[in-house]
């Protein structure tokens, strides 16, 4: 017989957890979640954790809310990133989309601000300060500026791929750590296929940054 399965969210400490366990004589599986606090990660808005009492062999896992995996946190947050990386790509991106919209608008918050001010000076004040103000000069560019530019643009394009591949670099060994402290079956093939994944993209990081195979790899 399958067994059927029914979540409750606890939103409070008023319901106990016993009351909320199925008896025996019966073929329905309880989990009792709650939504997380303090978490500072932004990768928590996609997990619930189980309630210690209810559940204390899950204390060490939260649950996906998008597919209802459990993926440990023994290690920190490394697993629930990669899995919504790899498994919800959408939500992940949309994720990160709507912390950028967050950073614009206080950005442009603060650019409205500055302009208020500004608005806010008397006309008098505004044409003192245009006639105080020297005419600007045409500025001449020259060959040298140009190629001066294209270095830096090339310098700033290499730091960021440096970048990456530091990250890319740093997220391998966690895994690699998470893999050897994992008991989990399942959990071990998709941290092996996430490291195998994470390879492939620093292998390309490799090659535009001009790394040799075989220091690449003895630094991993």
């Amino acid at each position: 017989m399958v067994k059927n399965t029914t979540i409750l969210h606890k939103l409070d400490g008023s319901s106990s957890p016993s009351a909320l366990l199925p008896s025996l004589e019966t073929e329905q599986q309880v989990l009792c979640l709650v939504k997380p606090q303090g978490k500072k990660s932004r990768f928590w808005v996609h997990f619930s954790e189980y309630d210690a009492e209810a559940h204390p062999d899950k204390v060490k896992y939260a649950r996906c809310n998008l597919c209802g995996r459990d993926i440990s946190v023994k290690q920190g947050t490394g697993g629930l990133k990669n899995h919504l990386k790899f498994k919800h790509p959408n939500e992940n991106a949309l994720l990160f989309m709507h912390s950028d919209e967050i950073g614009r608008e206080n950005a442009e918050a603060g650019a409205s601000t500055v302009d208020a001010n500004a608005l806010g000076a008397t006309p008098s004040a505004a044409a003192a300060t245009d006639a105080a103000t020297p005419a600007k000069k045409k500025i001449k560019i020259s060959l040298q500026d140009i190629t001066s530019r294209m270095d830096m643009e090339k310098r700033a394009k290499q730091k960021q791929d440096l970048e990456m591949w530091s990250t890319v670099r740093r997220e391998i060994k966690e895994l690699k750590k998470e893999l050897a402290s994992e008991e989990d079956e399942q959990d071990r093939r998709d941290l092996e296929r996430d490291i195998k994944n994470l390879k492939k993209m620093k292998a390309g990081l490799d090659e535009q940054l001009g790394f040799c195979s075989g220091s690449a790899e003895a630094m991993v």
